[in-house]
């Protein structure tokens, strides 16, 4: 125990603390300088613009349909032109009717027609027509005789050409017919009619771009009617025709039928002059309509099909006038359809009868 109590070393006094020295005081901040430069005034922002309105973008142009070759074009048109050219032939035909009830035994008569039809641009296959317009010119000499006194038969002969214009650059075309036909009419006591027409007729058809064809054409038509005649001298007379068309097909053309019909009133006016003149003016009213079988032209690489012309108004105004054994006759027309238009047709004709 005495060693372990000697190697303790006792405590030492501390040193007395020692007085703090005084702080330095802190130096003043330098006084900052004005600037040298002062800084820009901002200028006055301009008036933003106001933005533009959109355009309202157009309809895109819709592609183009291809069209026909002029060789092609020109062989639709033409069957097309064929087909109204003999179908205007039965228009002048079914007409003398108007001057022929009145008993006569036997009459000569002659008829000139002159007119301008136009068919628009037509759809087929893949492509389409450009369309065409024609002018007709007509002339028709018949003579008919009564077998007894409700029953009248006769004969015809016509001849006609169509100048054909392609619409744009296609070019022009012609077609020719030369006719001959028989009529026959049954004129009942109580004013009911019917009037039959056969005709034949050899068509001539070329143009710029395909040569000259020949064809036969063969027509069949019958109106059936009534007149109603009222005091006054006038009479009323509700119509009705239908006619069948075939032509020929040539080649790489296949043969073409049509039916054509037409539904109408008659509405005339009778007068007698102190000169002894008699005067007939009438007006007319009709609706027609054609409608073509599945006709087509033919190549190696599509076949086209022949377009009908389908509907149409007709309207008309005339007068007929004779003396004695003379009677002459001059009549106006027109037609509107949306594919057919006929802007007029003029037919002027003289009779002899006995």
């Amino acid at each position: 125990m005495a060693n372990s109590q000697s190697a303790i070393t006792p405590p030492t006094t501390p040193d007395e603390p020692k007085t703090p020295s005084t702080p330095i005081a802190p130096t003043n901040p330098n006084k900052p300088t004005n600037p040298s430069v002062q800084p820009e005034t901002p200028s006055i922002p301009t008036i933003p613009v106001a933005p533009m309105i959109p355009i309202q973008p157009s309809n895109p142009t819709l592609p183009q349909t291809a069209l026909l070759s002029n060789k092609a074009n020109a062989q639709v048109s033409l069957r097309q032109a064929q087909l109204l050219l003999v179908e205007n032939e039965l228009l002048g035909i079914h007409q003398r009717l108007g001057e022929v009830k009145n008993g006569e035994k036997g009459n000569v008569w002659v008829r000139n027609v002159n007119s301008r039809e136009k068919l628009t641009a037509l759809s087929t296959d893949d492509s389409q027509t450009s369309g065409f317009k024609q002018n007709i010119h007509s002339l028709q000499v018949g003579a008919d005789t009564t077998v007894n006194d409700n029953f009248r038969l006769g004969g015809f002969v016509a001849r006609s050409q169509a100048d054909v214009d392609f619409n744009g650059n296609y070019g022009e075309g012609k077609v020719r017919s030369n006719t001959v036909g028989l009529y026959a009419t049954y004129l009942a006591n109580n004013g009911i009619y019917v009037d039959n027409i056969a005709k034949y007729s050899r068509l001539k058809a070329e143009s710029d771009h395909t040569e000259k064809r020949h064809y036969n054409a063969y027509t069949l038509s019958s109106e059936l009617g009534k007149q109603f005649k009222l005091s006054g001298d006038w009479i009323i007379t509700p119509q009705a025709q239908l006619g069948w068309t075939h032509i020929q097909g040539k080649e790489n053309e296949d043969s073409l039928s049509s039916i054509y019909s037409r539904v109408g009133l008659r509405v005339a006016k009778s007068f007698t002059l102190t000169n002894g003149w008699n005067l007939q003016p009438y007006a007319e009213i009709n609706a027609i309509t054609s409608r073509n079988n599945n006709s087509k032209i033919h190549y190696a690489n599509a076949a086209l099909n022949v377009e009908d012309s389908r509907g149409r108004f007709e309207s008309v105004l005339g007068v007929n006038a004779g003396v004695t054994n003379h009677r002459l006759g001059l009549e106006v027309s027109r037609a509107d359809g949306k594919r057919y238009d006929k802007p007029y047709q003029i037919q002027a004709v003289y009779r002899y009868q006995w």
